[in-house]
């Protein structure tokens, strides 16, 4: 039971709608930093994840158990005919961050083949850039992988939510446990003391 709650949580922390979600985190440091320090940004995006993402992500779960429908009969049943469409709106919203996020679960399969086939990986990006070259223009593996992906998450929405609790058991604590390490690991490399100091050096300028 703790081990779904926390589940739950992370699971929550990591949605779509705190705009780019935990996994765009650096991405969006990147962008937004300042050159004297990161710690503004971070403070900034803590409190939208606590006063917007949460709450909302609070409110589409209690809606989807209170309603035990779909977002057209949820949004139906507390707001009425008139304003049914916003839950097909939310559909065809999801529907397009599938199609998109199914195409990069594809890669992810294709660089885990890569990884586990090749005696070393690439150490330049011209060496880079032709593997995915290779990949994505002059193969069928993006339709196999893409194809792929789309199967199984079908899959465990056929088998619907035991399923879908089955799957998040098992990927959620692996994808919590890879950023762990991988966060433990980067502590260990030259520099990574830089890093740190700068991320938690604020900038009011």
């Amino acid at each position: 039971m703790q081990l779904k709650v926390l589940v739950l949580l992370y699971i929550e922390f990591d949605d779509d709608d705190d705009e780019d979600g935990v996994f765009y985190f650096l991405d969006d440091l990147k962008r937004n930093q300042s050159m004297e320090g990161s710690l503004t940004f971070l403070i900034a995006w803590a409190m939208s994840l606590f006063v917007w993402s949460l709450p909302l992500s609070i409110v589409e779960y209690t809606l989807g158990r209170f309603t035990r429908t779909s977002p057209l009969g949820a949004f139906h049943r507390f707001l009425g005919n008139k304003l049914v469409w916003l839950g097909g709106w939310i559909v065809a919203v999801t529907y397009m961050i599938t199609a998109y996020f199914s195409v990069i679960v594809g890669w992810c399969l294709y660089y885990f083949y890569k990884s586990c086939a090749l005696s070393s990986l690439p150490r330049d990006v011209e060496s880079s850039i032709k593997i995915f070259n290779e990949f994505a223009q002059e193969s069928y593996w993006p339709a196999l992988t893409h194809t792929l992906a789309v199967v199984i998450v079908g899959g465990c929405i056929f088998g619907g939510i035991k399923w879908i609790e089955k799957a998040n058991m098992v990927l959620v604590p692996m994808l919590l446990g890879i950023l762990v390490f991988t966060f433990g690991w980067s502590l260990t490399r030259k520099y990574s003391e830089v890093g740190i100091t700068f991320l938690f050096t604020p900038y009011w300028g």
